[in-house]
């Protein structure tokens, strides 16, 4: 229903307004970013939260210049089909993004977060989502080993973050506490809001996860920075990828591992013995049943990795138990074809995804 929505809106709005011969260059500039903002929504909610924004220019409100040069050419604009817009999608104008929608491990986009947080700027670093100072969250954008700009970076790799405070025209030496956006930083501890923290790459935002604020510390040339923790998963308001939660465990085990093994004994003596649940998100890719049948037809219970006999038989089938491994992995871009595939015996699949040998490839 979302593209039938950006449907209606870019061709009743966006593609007569470009098409039309006497149209100010200016306003249709205006036009192409208002219509690239619109082809972002996922949501149709969303998309009339932000259509409502224009109807104010009918009471007054500010921004007439686009909707006054498209009226005067007789053309629709955002406001004049703004209550047929909310009639025409009445049954879907309540299906809003919340922010149990943003799960930890997944990538996004700047629009995905912009139009959550409602400023549809995605040159923003930081974005304040709700009312202060009961902010519902913060979003923050983050760039990690970039030599313009903030010099963010991991203190822990993946679990504690050096962030550094917003600043007047990107100096980061700027030491004013007191912006809104720092300010909500230093709160963020006695109000609970929760930071969520997506390492920027490229037009890319990975949710690294929910960080919580610690403290502000000075660096070497006077610059600010936020130290941030990640909060633990019982902690967390959202979902999380079973990969980010793999990730998460096995940064949790290295911890564990450098503390004395007294520290560890006293914390397994007042640990529960029942493990808590936690929603985990499983995505994975439609396997073809053919290359896994014609990989295992010409392996013929011989792993094709060590070259031994499969380690034991499958209880359901008395088949030889390997597992079809794909040489060049499919979230890489690896096909999934027989040439591309290879049976294994669970040592030697476990071997090519964690193994020593294999880590470079």
């Amino acid at each position: 229903m979302i593209n039938e929505a950006i449907k209606y809106i870019t061709g009743s709005v966006h593609d007569p307004a470009l098409a039309h011969p006497k149209l100010p260059k200016e306003i249709k500039s205006k036009v192409r970013s208002t219509k690239v903002i619109i082809n972002s929504f996922k949501k149709v909610g969303d998309l009339y939260k932000y259509l409502s924004r224009f109807s104010n220019n009918l009471h007054g409100g500010g921004g007439r210049e686009m909707y006054d040069e498209m009226s005067k050419y007789g053309l629709e604009t955002h406001e004049s089909i703004f209550e047929r817009f909310k009639e025409k999608f009445k049954y879907e104008v309540n299906d809003f993004t919340v922010l149990t929608d943003f799960v930890i491990g997944e990538t996004y986009s700047s629009y995905d977060i912009a139009n959550f947080a409602g400023t549809y700027d995605v040159r923003q670093g930081i974005y304040l989502v709700g009312k202060e100072p009961n902010y519902e969250a913060i979003f923050s954008k983050v760039t990690i080993g970039n030599d313009t700009g903030y010099p963010n970076a991991w203190i822990e790799e993946g679990t504690e973050l050096k962030h550094y405070l917003k600043a007047s025209n990107n100096s980061f030496t700027d030491k004013n506490l007191s912006w809104k956006h720092n300010r909500a930083f230093i709160n963020s501890q006695e109000n609970n809001t929760p930071i969520y923290i997506y390492i920027k790459d490229g037009t890319n935002c990975y949710l690294q996860g929910i960080f919580k604020y610690k403290n502000f510390e000075y660096d070497v040339n006077g610059g600010i920075y936020f130290r941030l923790l990640k909060a633990d998963i019982e902690d967390k308001r959202t979902e999380i990828t079973l990969e980010a939660y793999n990730e998460d465990l096995e940064s949790k085990v290295k911890q564990a591992s450098k503390s004395s093994k007294i520290d560890r004994l006293a914390r397994l003596k007042n640990a529960p013995k029942k493990p808590g649940k936690q929603t985990i998100i499983v995505s994975g890719y439609k396997r073809n049943p053919d290359v896994i049948a014609e990989v295992l037809e010409r392996a013929n219970g011989v792993c094709e990795g060590c070259i031994e006999e499969a380690p034991f038989i499958r209880s359901k089938d008395d088949t030889p138990y390997l597992e079809v491994h794909h040489v060049i992995q499919l979230s890489e871009g690896g096909d999934d074809t027989v040439d591309n595939a290879m049976a294994l015996c669970p040592n030697c699949h476990r071997n090519r995804h964690f193994g020593v040998d294999f880590k470079s490839q």
